[in-house]
């Protein structure tokens, strides 16, 4: 699993949006959601603590992207940073199918691969993004 770090003034946060203290990124997916939905995929939200995850595939394994912004322990719940100021990542994981994996009928590793470089075309094609 490959993590892409960037930063952007694209994504705001908004009052409340927080799943933890100093997690954010709901506009982030959001975003991404759409993107993703542009390139054919569809897209299941799942909350998570550490921040969103948007499920593509659930078989013959469980393939999705997680977005949030790096924690950092400077945001308290009360202080909200500004879009800019935060790190913001997003990642793709390919997980169960085991039984399937080991027999050699998936690959997940070639999924991963193909879905990384979807969200990398993404990203790039951003123009108010930089690769941190």
């Amino acid at each position: 699993m490959s993590i892409i770090l960037f930063k952007s003034d694209l994504f705001t946060v908004e009052p409340g949006e927080e799943i933890q203290p100093g997690i954010y990124g709901l506009r982030l997916a959001k975003w991404l959601e759409a993107k993703l939905k542009e390139r054919g995929y569809a897209v299941e939200w799942i909350t998570e603590d550490w921040g969103w995850c948007l499920v593509l595939r659930r078989k013959p394994f469980m393939l999705w992207v997680g977005c949030s912004n790096v924690y950092d322990e400077r945001w308290k719940e009360d202080d909200i940073p500004e879009s800019d100021e935060l790190t913001w990542q997003c990642f793709a994981v390919a997980e169960g199918g085991w039984i399937a994996s080991i027999l050699g009928r998936i690959n997940k590793d070639e999924a991963i691969k193909e879905l990384e470089s979807v969200l990398m075309e993404i990203i790039l094609s951003e123009p108010r993004i930089r690769l941190v």
